[in-house]
């Protein structure tokens, strides 16, 4: 019986076009409340209407004010360029938006470019861990929550952006150690308190790297740029 059903589904389904399908879909960066996310959206009506398949795209306000029950819509949000380059102890590009979208935390804020040294942090999620700490002005580089190094590191102490290097454990399943080039997906999610900054994400690999650089106490300076805008929108 199982395998009169699979004859039937090879007969009728491509493997190769269900990837082209994909492809054409994942080309748009499909963050929530983005214009990505709208494209991919009228990629999959489009599919839908050549099938005959009747359909209908749903639009709701993206406007950081409006609720769902508890969940508040952000605004819209879009990046179109970000790069962070590593300058000292050394120079090359450590992240950039347009090669690895995921690179950039999502939904940062724009920022100029800016050169910043950056601290060290064991995980930063913990209010301790920031005694005798000078922010100001710094980028700091965490492996922990984004959420709580957020609220420490930036609203609290004064840092203006925040560089992830951490891969979210499994246990008995992976770790950091066996997917190293790896990019952790991260995004900020705003309340309309907040005052917004920006980030990027590393893959263990090049973290391991960058922390090398603070083992032997060497400075290290990034340079960052972020162009990005939040406006009232639709998802």
């Amino acid at each position: 019986m199982i395998k009169d059903l699979v004859a039937i589904i090879n007969k009728e389904f491509s493997g190769l076009r269900a990837k082209d399908y994909v492809a054409e879909i994942i080309q748009h960066h499909r963050i929530q409340a983005s214009p990505g996310f709208r494209a991919a959206a009228k990629v999959v009506a489009k599919l839908l209407t050549e099938f005959g398949i009747e359909n209908e795209t749903l639009v709701y306000p993206a406007d950081g004010k409006t609720y769902y029950w508890a969940s508040l819509n952000p605004q819209e949000w879009e990046a179109t360029e970000a790069k962070l380059e590593l300058i000292e102890p050394e120079n090359r590009i450590l992240a950039d938006f347009n090669e690895i979208a995921i690179a950039l935390i999502q939904r940062s804020a724009p920022i100029k470019e800016t050169v910043a040294e950056v601290v060290l942090l064991e995980d930063g999620e913990r209010r301790e861990e920031y005694k005798g700490l000078n922010l100001k002005g710094k980028m700091v580089m965490t492996k922990g929550m984004i959420e709580r190094v957020y609220d420490l590191a930036v609203n609290e102490f004064g840092a203006i952006g925040i560089i992830y290097d951490g891969i979210w454990d499994l246990p008995l399943v992976r770790g950091r150690c066996d997917i190293p080039d790896a990019l952790q997906y991260t995004s900020f999610w705003w309340r309309p308190e907040d005052k917004k900054c920006f980030g990027f994400v590393l893959s263990p690999k090049v973290g391991e790297a960058i922390r090398k650089f603070f083992r032997q106490g060497k400075k290290v300076k990034v340079k960052a740029m972020v162009k990005s805008r939040f406006y009232d929108g639709k998802i």
